[in-house]
């Protein structure tokens, strides 16, 4: 017999016992304010978006199929000009950005998404071979977040992404848990006039 969770070898009958008790649970229904929480937590982001930009498409196309399999949105850019137009569309939450690129730069594409995109909204990661404190300094310089040298481990790319997405889930239940507040506080100032 092939290992299954318990929940899918059982009924929703069995599932719905309470198992101390051996009844049926009688929970009530959740109150208003309960059910807002669990909508927000159903619109918790599961998935990133993740643009990759690399003048070798192997590798980009890789990476990209290696990104849908960890369940983000991902998309290539060969160049800078066609990276900053994937990105004004697509609203990126993660660059991974090679910086030894022809034509227009990593520095330049990262100081050019910076223009639009903020920290608190895109997490930038150059990929170089260079490692010298020179090259350090200008990423820093240019508004990279984070820089990884060739060649990249994939664990450290997956867990970046997990801690990014974590931050990503936070800002949206910050958002929500505050546009809720207002609406209590209006609610509120409605009943006293």
């Amino acid at each position: 017999m092939s290992p299954q969770r318990i929940s899918e070898r059982t009924t929703p009958e069995i599932q719905n016992l309470d198992v101390f008790k051996g009844k049926p649970s009688l929970r009530h229904p959740a109150s208003p304010r309960a059910r807002s929480r669990e909508v927000d937590r159903a619109q918790v982001v599961r998935e990133l978006r993740v643009l990759v930009v690399a003048d070798g498409r192997d590798i980009a196309d890789s990476l990209v199929r290696r990104l849908r399999r960890w369940g983000h949105a991902a998309r290539t850019a060969q160049n800078g000009l066609a990276a900053l137009r994937v990105a004004a569309a697509q609203h990126p939450d993660v660059v991974l950005l090679d910086m030894e690129m022809p034509f227009m730069d990593g520095y330049q594409i990262a100081r050019h998404l910076r223009l639009d995109f903020p920290r608190r909204t895109c997490f930038l990661i150059a990929v170089t071979a260079r490692s010298e404190d020179e090259h350090r300094e200008q990423c820093i310089q240019a508004g990279i977040d984070l820089l990884l040298i060739k060649p990249i481990d994939l664990s450290d790319v997956e867990t970046t992404l997990l801690l990014e997405c974590e931050l990503v889930n936070r800002r949206h239940s910050l958002r929500a848990d505050s546009k809720q507040r207002c609406r209590y506080r209006l609610a509120a100032t409605k009943v006293r006039a």
